[in-house]
């Protein structure tokens, strides 16, 4: 992420959640498959899982972040999961709590555009998970952000080799082989025009540029 001047890019992981007796959630970490889990009950977790930091006034909300689990449909990383497409939102922070619990933290230290995609590698199977990567503060004009997605799409294309998308196929297939439920995609977002981060829908990790994104809303 240094290489894009990104101030934060982290990992999110799945995560079975439990309701606690003080009203909050506790997690199980590590699902064998997340089509064995009713969807209702499955959120995404980041805790001491791969990041990079490019800058150190944002560990305060790096630290929130990992010591917070999101429902399975919070946030572009909760879009992206459960969508199974690449979700980016040009202001996280305007949002509702509920929308995005980690939004009023992320306005305070100052942190707006971000991107999220669910990804799979070839060395781990099924066991998915969800890459989050903010934009730099200063980058606010949407032909800056598009030129960065692109740019941010080739790297990932030419260096994450052992990282690809994961097919709506294969999400079907993974849900039909453990029990009915599953991830099912949430239509009702925002319709504001932004830049877009296309990845092809390849055994490998394949990259392009696409049109049309709208803020929080998948790539068509």
């Amino acid at each position: 992420s240094g290489t894009h001047r990104l101030p934060l890019a982290q990992t999110w992981v799945p995560c079975r959640l439990y309701s606690s007796q003080s009203g909050g959630n506790t997690r199980e970490c590590g699902l064998a498959s997340l089509a064995s889990y009713d969807a209702s009950k499955v959120g995404l977790f980041t805790g001491d899982g791969p990041y990079c930091l490019n800058d150190r006034a944002l560990m305060g909300f790096r630290q929130a972040c990992s010591e917070h689990c999101l429902e399975r449909d919070q946030g572009i990383v909760g879009k992206a999961f459960t969508t199974n497409q690449p979700f980016f939102s040009n202001d996280v922070t305007d949002h509702s709590k509920s929308e995005y619990p980690l939004g009023h933290l992320a306005r305070v230290f100052g942190l707006r555009a971000a991107v999220a995609v669910r990804l799979r590698s070839v060395h781990t199977g099924g066991n998915d998970y969800v890459l989050e990567f903010f934009l730099p503060q200063t980058c606010m004009d949407p032909s800056e952000q598009q030129d960065l997605l692109n740019s941010l799409s080739l790297t990932m294309q030419q260096v994450c080799r052992s990282l690809r998308t994961v097919t709506d196929a294969e999400v079907e297939e993974d849900r039909a082989r453990y029990n009915p439920f599953g991830l099912r995609p949430n239509a009702n977002e925002s319709n504001d025009t932004g830049p877009t981060l296309a990845l092809g829908r390849t055994h490998h990790l394949s990259f392009g540029v696409g049109g049309g994104l709208k803020s929080s809303q998948p790539v068509p």
